[in-house]
């Protein structure tokens, strides 16, 4: 058994133009679903303070997202694409197209099931079930 390192992901040139190609439709989606978010919470039957600060709070949280602050050097590729899976912002079945090895150390370091819909398993539920065992 080889022990698998990060220094050991490599990606190949078509990986790059990939994933150059896809990032800018991944920020897109990311960024309807939360104006989504925020159209849901102005709906809300609440008073207009809890709705600005929900908003506030969602909006602090989520600019941190590593999908909208994302790092466009090369050497970042494989950070970006672990935080976006990590993050939800992407699924598995996003990385079609890229490498096989790069997937695969992909879903490696992911360490995460993945659900029948092809998205990874919630962090929160990761952290309950190594709580339970």
């Amino acid at each position: 058994n080889t022990l698998m390192t990060k220094e050991h992901c490599g990606y190949t040139e078509s990986d790059w133009k990939l994933f150059s190609r896809k990032i800018g439709d991944w920020q897109n989606a990311a960024m309807q679903k939360l104006c989504e978010k925020y159209h849901t919470i102005l709906h809300k039957k609440q008073n207009a303070p809890a709705t600005f600060w929900e908003i506030e709070e969602n909006i602090r949280r989520d600019k941190k997202l590593k999908i909208l602050i994302a790092d466009m050097r090369r050497s970042a590729l494989f950070d970006n694409l672990l935080s976006y899976l990590y993050e939800g912002t992407i699924r598995v079945d996003d990385l079609e197209g890229f490498s096989a090895e790069l997937k695969n150390s992909i879903l490696f370091f992911s360490n995460r099931s993945v659900s029948e819909d092809n998205s990874p398993k919630n962090p929160e539920e990761k952290t309950k079930d190594h709580q339970e065992g």
